[in-house]
């Protein structure tokens, strides 16, 4: 698996071995608001 971070240290996506992707995003106050599953 692959994390991938943003400058402020929050999660934004995960990718696993198999090609599927996990992506977070966040508001302006680092709250997070939605998760995406591809």
């Amino acid at each position: 698996m692959t994390f991938t971070y943003d400058n402020l240290g929050r999660l934004v996506s995960i990718t696993y071995f198999d090609g599927k992707t996990v992506i977070f995003a966040y508001d302006t106050c680092g709250n997070r608001t939605s998760v995406v599953s591809t």
